[in-house]
């Protein structure tokens, strides 16, 4: 940590202390191993809680010469906001199960203002000088502070500006980047929970978190978007998310993304905030994890008295339906809900897949045939498609329309299987896996 983060509040070296006196600091994490083993919570790597403290620390010094700003919140509604990352097991158990559940319950859904911070543990990478690589071919700088991160925010949003040499890094790799901008993008095109959360609720539920597999799980979250879109994404601008996803928005929100997630200091990721306070109270439990765990089991009767509390209504139905003490969280709170099975959906998408390569042959075998060399026209709409964008591992080739009988036609987000070599676009580093050494994921330029 820098001189001035130490003179804010001093830290332990070798079980010393430095500069003053330390407050004890929370850490949970050594009684989490039970539940990190059985997949509840979302464990880290060390490197990833080096940057989560050091992301704290630094935002510490910073407050010392930057005013608070105060969070405003709606006055009829509970805002409940999610930290989360895209291919977590746990994040994904926590939304598709008890996020879920309280969104759906009569009433409750009309007085949640629900918001999911795509990034978790994830990192903002900037390119090496030229001194840096002399000294380390591998090098790349991490950019964990706001004064670091807002001026970027400033050049991404200034029109005609150039766009920072950045990367995102994320602790489950290009895909899990890919996931986190997606999500981003469908909420900054459909705000609303009503309208992004069943697209998000499918995204979850289909994409093969960490250890997953297929029947499970059906790919990557970009493998999917396409088919949550179609199935429940009506009244939503595929248009705008392509927009989003292949410009420079998907930056902008990536980084917004990483400033509110230093902000709200997670001990793990899902990490849960109503109306800007922490779920979990740490220094109230004493760091006990069973206690911090079960806390969350809650969330559905803290919102609802949060309610009744800041607006004087009554709480609506559901909240009876929510339990209302610890002795009425189940030991497994996530048993009573059934465990997902997509082998008849795999199965509709592989015949769905031959069709369609069936179609296509029949459409070349009965295409016009040149008099010059015999060779089938190629018409417009076969014709190589423009240059692509990167994400991740993936290529997203620019939107194409499909038409569907009679209804209007809709911007599909077409993914190549493979990297296509283009002119361009630089290819990318795919070997990403752990946090501490994952290679740097390149987002759409400009």
């Amino acid at each position: 940590a820098s001189q001035r983060t130490n003179q804010v509040m001093g830290y332990r070296r070798n079980g010393e202390a430095v500069l003053g006196a330390v407050a004890a600091w929370p850490s949970p994490r050594e009684g989490m191993k039970a539940l990190v083993a059985g997949g509840l919570v979302q464990d880290v790597s060390d490197g990833s809680k080096r940057t989560a403290i050091h992301n704290v620390l630094t935002e510490l010094a910073e407050k010392v010469e930057t005013p608070m700003k105060e969070l405003t919140t709606p006055d009829d509604k509970v805002v409940l906001t999610m930290y989360m990352e895209s291919e977590c097991p746990a994040c994904r158990r926590f939304s598709t199960t008890i996020v879920k559940e309280i969104l759906a319950a009569p009433g409750v859904g009309e007085i949640v203002d629900f918001r999911a911070v795509a990034w978790g543990w994830g990192q903002v990478v900037e390119a090496p000088t030229q001194k840096q690589l002399q000294v380390n071919p591998h090098a790349y700088n991490i950019l964990n502070r706001t004064a670091q991160l807002m001026p970027i925010l400033a050049r991404l949003g200034a029109l005609g500006a150039e766009t920072p040499p950045i990367h995102f890094e994320c602790q489950h790799g290009a895909g899990e980047c890919a996931g986190n901008a997606v999500e981003s993008c469908l909420q900054d095109v459909a705000p609303r929970h009503q309208q992004f959360f069943p697209v998000m609720d499918c995204l979850e539920s289909r994409t093969c978190a960490e250890g997953m597999e297929p029947p499970a799980c059906l790919g990557q979250p970009i493998d999917v978007v396409q088919g949550c879109l179609e199935e429940y994404g009506q009244g939503i601008s595929v248009e705008h998310i392509n927009a989003c996803y292949q410009g420079v928005r998907v930056q902008e929100l990536m980084i917004m993304n990483d400033l509110e997630t230093v902000k709200a200091k997670p001990q793990w990721v899902p990490w849960f905030q109503v109306d800007g306070q922490a779920l979990v109270d740490v220094p109230k439990t004493g760091g006990n994890d069973t206690a911090l765990f079960r806390e969350q089991f809650l969330m559905g009767k803290r919102i609802c008295d949060l309610y009744v509390a800041k607006t004087g209504n009554t709480a609506p139905k559901g909240c009876a339906t929510f339990p209302q003490s610890d002795a009425e969280v189940p030991q497994n709170p996530f048993a009573r809900f059934a465990e997902t099975n997509f082998t008849s959906l795999i199965a509709k998408l592989d015949l769905e897949k031959h069709q369609a390569q069936h179609a296509t042959l029949k459409k070349a075998a009965s295409a016009p045939v040149s008099a010059s060399n015999k060779t089938p026209a190629v018409s417009a709409s076969q014709k190589t498609p423009a240059a692509s964008h990167k994400i991740g591992a993936k290529t997203l080739t620019p939107p194409t329309v499909i038409k569907t009988g009679a209804k209007k036609a809709i911007a599909k987000i077409a993914v190549k299987k493979t990297l296509a070599k283009t002119a361009s676009a630089t290819p990318i580093k795919t070997n990403v896996k752990a946090h501490d050494n994952a290679a740097p994921v390149a987002l759409p330029t400009k």
